[in-house]
């Protein structure tokens, strides 16, 4: 099986490269990104590739598989820039995807394409994919798929999957994640050099975890059964205030949400914070996801508590840890 990956050397794409070099019906791992890194893994070629301008034909051409992992997080305040990658990109790796008539296509979406819901409740893959307006990461993810269930009625011979995942963590990402997420205002306010010294103490900051490996799981299960359509992932427990506070031995704070929300968009417009309003909008709204489907059909499991997935994280962050691959080192 030759599978072409974009966005593989990202903080999801390395772990994929591992679980793909375990299996031994793949044969040669296309890894498709920007800036090609200078590590050298099992059955993968490393293919220099910008999915908003490059031709893509021939990268995915004679493939088996595409599995689509491509996202840019930054630069946040150049939404076009983003909006190039995220949403026009994508579009276009689904459209040769379809025209080469290859027979796999997996797209990694997102918890984010889901409208708010309770978030003491959990929604299933048929909740509303309308996304948080206020995001614009909600908003390319909410597009991203709809264009690709779109061009997907229009074509024969494709089976397409779309994973909707929580947020991942693993300690190998973890400069990537401080870099993109944290920035210089939280680095500031470090006592101890920990990375997460305060959190809001606010009912409706629940959120869900899941280790980047048991995504790769899901993917590689994928790759080899004949499940098409959308599956939610994320490992337990859900991951409240008190249980962040816990992991991280951060300090809990009150504070209401429209301070916070002024707060966020006063530093994010002061460049101190590199998030926008849009990730605490969906922190605060996105649904807690039920993983049923991806438990009875791809008999989906995580392997890795997302408690556990976090402190390892945050321990990483602490350690300065990174990777070889151009997105996850320290730049």
């Amino acid at each position: 099986m030759r599978v072409v990956v974009t966005g593989a050397s990202g903080n999801l794409g390395t772990s994929l490269l591992g679980e793909l070099a375990n299996d031994p019906e793949v044969t040669e791992v296309i890894g498709v990104c920007r800036h090609q890194p200078s590590i050298s893994l099992p059955k993968v070629k490393w293919q220099s590739a910008d999915i908003s301008r490059s031709p893509l034909d021939l990268i995915v051409a004679h493939a088996d598989a595409v599995v689509h992992l491509a996202w840019l997080i930054q630069p946040s305040h150049r939404e076009q820039e983003l909006a190039a990658t995220n949403v026009l990109g994508s579009e276009r790796v689904f459209r040769a995807t379809f025209e080469a008539g290859i027979p796999t296509l997996i797209h990694m979406s997102s918890v984010g394409v889901y409208a708010r819901a309770s978030k003491f409740d959990q929604v299933d893959e048929n909740w509303s994919t309308e996304g948080i307006a206020s995001s614009s990461y909600s908003r390319h993810k909410s597009t991203a798929e709809r264009r690709l269930w779109d061009l997907a009625s229009q074509f024969s011979g494709t089976r397409c999957v779309a994973f909707r995942p929580s947020l991942m963590f693993k300690p190998e990402a973890a400069s990537e994640i401080q870099r993109y997420f944290l920035g210089r205002l939280i680095t500031a306010l470090q006592p101890k050099k920990r990375p997460l010294p305060v959190i809001p103490n606010i009912a409706e900051l629940r959120l869900q975890g899941v280790h980047p490996g048991d995504v790769a799981r899901a993917i590689r299960t994928a790759l080899h059964s004949d499940r098409e359509g959308a599956f939610n992932l994320a490992s337990e427990p859900v991951l409240d205030v008190d249980t962040i506070a816990s992991v991280a031995h951060a300090r809990k704070i009150p504070v209401s949400v429209p301070l916070l929300r002024l707060l966020v968009t006063l530093s994010w417009h002061a460049r101190l914070l590199p998030i926008d309003l849009g990730w605490l909008d969906m922190a605060l709204q996105a649904p807690i996801m039920s993983c049923e489907r991806a438990h009875k059909e791809l008999d989906w499991h995580s392997e890795v508590r997302s408690t556990d997935a976090l402190k390892q994280l945050l321990e990483a962050m602490e350690q300065h840890t990174d990777w070889a691959t151009p997105p996850l080192k320290k730049m």
